[in-house]
């Protein structure tokens, strides 16, 4: 988790490790301040008993101050960046790589509400993709590298290494 949080701020703080920049981040930058909430929520759920009602109410103040919902059962692994990180939704069994950018309102998950976790996706945002604002990604798919997709478009097909989409349904740019 150590290793994570770290990534988390080399990324927040523009990748750099200087101590204004560190320290600007630490204060200040809201999208850390989620990703530091979320990674203590799943610390403490994996504690049995007591460790989910504390990840709950850890996971409720995150909610609450950020709007954000980001489940324990997603993998986001570290050096993700969150700039305005207001309105995100992340399910279950989504995994998120280095390096992605989220911007806000973004959802990302399942388009089978009532499958079981383990039967219904497995959504992979790969390294250094983008998210732009409202987008919303859906289903058991992948978005390759260095991808980008519009705001307020709605990706229900994989996408391939360094291809950007837009639209709804999301189309990709030649």
């Amino acid at each position: 988790m150590a290793r994570k949080i770290l990534n988390d701020l080399y990324y927040a703080s523009g990748k750099s490790y200087g101590l204004k920049a560190v320290i600007k981040t630490i204060l200040f930058r809201r999208g850390f301040h989620t990703l530091i909430l979320y990674r203590i929520a799943c610390a403490l759920n994996r504690i049995p008993i007591i460790g989910y009602l504390l990840a709950r109410l850890v996971w409720s103040i995150n909610c609450t101050v950020y709007g954000n919902d980001i489940s324990f059962h997603a993998k986001l692994n570290g050096g993700i960046i969150l700039p305005h990180p207001l309105g995100i939704v992340i399910g279950d069994n989504v995994i998120v790589e280095q390096g992605v950018t989220i911007l806000q309102n973004v959802t990302l998950g399942a388009r089978d509400a009532h499958a079981s976790i383990e039967n219904r996706y497995k959504l992979h945002l790969k390294e250094n993709s983008f998210i732009g604002a409202g987008a919303v990604v859906l289903g058991s798919i992948t978005i390759g590298k260095n991808t980008r997709i519009g705001a307020n478009s709605v990706v229900l097909n994989s996408v391939k290494d360094n291809q950007s989409v837009v639209g709804v349904p999301a189309k990709c740019l030649k």
